[in-house]
């Protein structure tokens, strides 16, 4: 005789998704394994769009918060508008810095420092 068929709420799918669960956390919460809450995102619709909503409903949600905390006017504020602007506008803290020898001139390396700088291959090609 088969297991009874566990009954899985899409408002719960929906709500655990929207805290960004994984698919074994929630399962966990729900008092079933991975591969049986899998199968049915798979074979439900409603649990499947439940699921996709929540999902979206979090990350909404933590966008919301992140643009928030950027308008702040401290130093919580200027990291948040920071982090921003390297992740959503492709920013970075990087500079060219250019190394340039006596009076102008081309830098000259000793053999010892060219060898530290040449990294082996260690087998990666």
């Amino acid at each position: 005789m088969a297991r009874p068929r566990i009954v899985i709420s899409p408002e719960t799918l929906r709500s655990l998704a929207a805290i960004n669960c994984s698919i074994e956390e929630a399962a966990s919460f729900l008092r079933t394994v991975k591969r049986t809450l899998l199968r049915r995102l798979k074979d439900s619709e409603e649990c499947r769009a439940a699921w996709e909503s929540g999902r979206n409903e979090g990350k909404v949600g933590l966008r919301r918060v992140m643009w928030a905390q950027a308008q702040l006017m401290n130093s919580a504020g200027v990291h948040q508008a920071q982090f921003l602007a390297k992740n959503w506008l492709g920013m970075s803290d990087k500079q060219a810095v250019e190394l340039t020898g006596k009076d102008g001139k081309d830098l000259a390396l000793s053999p010892a420092i060219v060898t530290i700088i040449e990294l082996p291959d260690n087998g990666r090609s």
